[in-house]
């Protein structure tokens, strides 16, 4: 049971590791999908027939 402390530790090291590496992920691709639409927005803007 002494050692508990050392591993919970660790577990809650990993699993916030693992949560920052999911945001990073998840934001990064909001940006690209907001930079997408907006590029899509222009080119219809510029080619009102389409």
């Amino acid at each position: 049971l002494y050692n508990n402390e050392n591993l919970g530790l660790i577990i809650i090291g990993l699993a916030a590791l693992i949560c920052l590496i999911l945001a990073v992920l998840l934001i990064r691709e909001i940006v690209k999908l907001v930079y997408w639409r907006r590029m899509r927005r222009l080119e219809q803007a510029g080619n009102p027939k389409n």
